[in-house]
């Protein structure tokens, strides 16, 4: 079942929740915390109509042109914390 780790599905698990309630409940623990947060899937701009220009077909990792395009925003997220 896509639902646990397909960031566009809104059909929940067999819990009732799907990918993006689990992402969301991450940024508010670390809100929470005062964790920095980097957001890679809103960064990117993917959406259900473009992901395969970034993802590979399990629509949760990405491909290289994925990476060509976050691999420096990781990276300075890394370096700065920002």
């Amino acid at each position: 079942m896509e639902a646990g780790y397909n960031p566009f599905s809104v059909n929940g698990n067999a819990t009732g929740h799907n990918f993006s309630e689990y992402v969301q409940g991450q940024k508010d623990c670390c809100s929470h915390f005062s964790i920095p947060v980097l957001d890679q899937f809103e960064l990117l701009g993917a959406n259900e109509y473009n992901y395969q220009l970034y993802y590979v077909k399990d629509k949760l990792h990405l491909n290289e042109d994925g990476y060509r395009k976050m691999g420096p925003v990781q990276a300075a997220f890394l370096a700065d914390g920002k």
